[in-house]
């Protein structure tokens, strides 16, 4: 433990005090911040002061959260993931890894195909991380974006108990406009709980090392309710008239199957290990497209704690899909 604090504290120095653009630690919220994690998680006033000395407002990142990708129509959203070369690059990934991934899905139970296509939706397979600083970004939107602060800034503590954990420099960092980090996309709190080492021994990397990012993947969607043997969604046929007061796009299987068949909704292909409970899934199109409808399993509302937006459930589906299609 005290070795760690050390490293910790060597991170903290290698970066000279540099008083924050706009004022961060002149900020009400910082100092109540900076109170609760030297009661909480016995830093030392100055260890936070420092910290976040070197954190810089970002106005363009409030702006990515206001717009962000999943705003978009399905069909406008699905040509940006599902393309040929993302496809390829997954069988590249999958062929490289193989040995990693036939063992991830062993011990946790969650397709290959699966885990891959989160790596090739949320970094194409480790290429694209990120290029905020992510102690801008969790600052950012923890001081400056009050409808999710209390959610950032939980997510700021988590990210330098994170750091003093693995003895990382907490200025140095970089992931996305979030602050997720990683070829796997995981916020502080999901690193800190779900990250784990492939080989089992050195703190994980999900950052550098991809079979470390494989089987955390692979190990937070199994604690988060994997189901191995069943089927993940559907496209719909759906009748004109079906039932209006269904709750679509909810945050989790909500119906029967046979309540749904009820309504006028019906798989359009019919499979053994379709599950008993599920939902309906709208997908807005643009340019007067008729909306497609899909039945969404349990395994598909796993996907949704990764991201909880439709749009990426359904492009980690179609996209693992594609990819296991041509392994």
């Amino acid at each position: 433990m005290w070795l760690r604090l050390m490293g910790f504290l060597v991170a903290l120095t290698l970066v000279p005090t540099v008083y924050a653009q706009d004022s961060i630690l002149a900020r009400p919220e910082a100092q109540h911040f900076i109170d609760e994690m030297v009661k909480k998680d016995h830093f030392t006033t100055w260890q936070v002061r420092h910290i976040l000395s070197q954190a810089h407002y970002q106005p363009i990142i409030v702006e990515k959260m206001n717009t962000p990708y999943e705003g978009k129509p399905w069909d406008v959203y699905q040509a940006l993931f599902l393309t040929s070369q993302r496809i390829n690059q997954g069988v590249e990934f999958w062929q490289k890894h193989a040995g990693v991934l036939a063992f991830a899905e062993k011990k946790y139970g969650v397709p290959a195909n699966i885990i891959v296509s989160v790596l090739g939706v949320e970094t194409t397979y480790g290429r694209q991380q990120g290029n905020f600083k992510v102690l801008d970004a969790l600052a950012t939107l923890a001081f400056y974006y009050p409808k999710r602060a209390p959610y950032f800034s939980y997510e700021l503590r988590e990210y330098l108990l994170m750091c003093r954990d693995f003895h990382l420099n907490p200025s140095a960092q970089i992931g996305s406009y979030a602050g997720a980090m990683g070829q796997g996309q995981f916020m502080p709190s999901s690193y800190r709980r779900w990250a784990v080492s492939y080989k089992g021994k050195a703190a994980p990397d999900i950052i550098n090392n991809a079979d470390d990012a494989i089987v955390s993947v692979a190990n937070y969607l199994n604690h988060h309710g994997w189901n191995p043997h069943q089927n993940i969604a559907s496209k719909a046929v759906v009748k004109s008239q079906y039932c209006r007061d269904l709750d679509v796009n909810a945050k989790k299987p909500l119906y029967t199957r046979t309540y749904l068949a009820h309504c006028g909704i019906q798989p359009e292909k019919f499979t053994w290990n379709n599950p008993t409970q599920a939902g309906l899934i709208e997908m807005m199109m643009s340019h007067q497209k008729a909306n497609e409808y899909w039945i969404a399993y349990p395994n598909f509302y796993v996907i949704l704690t990764y991201n909880s937006s439709p749009l990426y459930g359904l492009a980690v589906y179609l996209l693992g899909s594609a990819i296991q299609s041509k392994v």
